[in-house]
C-alpha cells in the first residue's frame, strides 16, 4: 500500500469521524438558539401579562 493511499485513507477516516461530531455540534447550537429565542419570547409574554 503506497504512502499517498494510506494518507488519503487516513484523511477519509478523519473526515468520517469528524462529521457526526460536526453535525451534533451544529444541532446543539441550533437548539441553544431556539432555547434563547423561547426565553426572549417568554420574557415578552411575562411583560405583557404583568402590565
Amino acid at each position: 500500500m503506497p504512502i499517498c493511499t494510506r494518507l488519503l485513507t487516513a484523511q477519509i477516516v478523519k473526515v468520517a469521524v469528524n462529521q457526526p461530531v460536526a453535525i451534533r455540534s451544529s444541532m446543539w447550537v441550533k437548539n441553544n438558539q431556539n432555547i434563547h429565542f423561547m426565553n426572549l419570547h417568554v420574557k415578552k409574554l411575562e411583560k405583557l401579562l404583568l402590565f
